[in-house]
């Protein structure tokens, strides 16, 4: 009997390796990268509605031209940090996603859980 630990805790390593003929990874990556480019679209078109600074007659019964000014440059400034957060968050995420690095921790924690024989 060996009390050499496992090179890994998984019972058949083959299963892991088996290439399978529907294209999982690829239409993941597709809809993240839709999803963020329509949100970064729609990020954009808001930023559009918030560079206008004439009322609507029905807004100015209720706010004064200063009001209405201010908070659309409030809202502008917002919607620009939106606009480069969803544009960085989608790089990020593709980046992420594209190298494998939930594979690559997982596979880490395997090793060192196959080291120290907690499987």
């Amino acid at each position: 009997m060996s009390t050499e630990a496992p090179a890994t805790c998984y019972a058949a390593d083959s299963l892991l390796t088996q290439k399978d003929p529907f294209p999982y990874l690829q239409v993941f990556l597709g809809l993240m990268v839709t999803v963020g480019l329509a949100r970064i679209y729609i990020s954009y078109r808001q930023l559009l509605k918030y560079k206008l600074r004439s009322m609507d007659l029905y807004i100015s019964q209720f706010f004064d031209q200063k009001e209405f000014e201010d908070s659309q440059s409030y809202n502008e400034e917002k919607a620009q940090f939106n606009l480069i957060e969803a544009l960085f968050t989608l790089i990020f995420d593709f980046l992420i996603w594209f190298f494998f690095v939930p594979a690559w921790v997982w596979n880490s924690m395997d090793t060192v859980m196959a080291k120290f024989n907690w499987c």
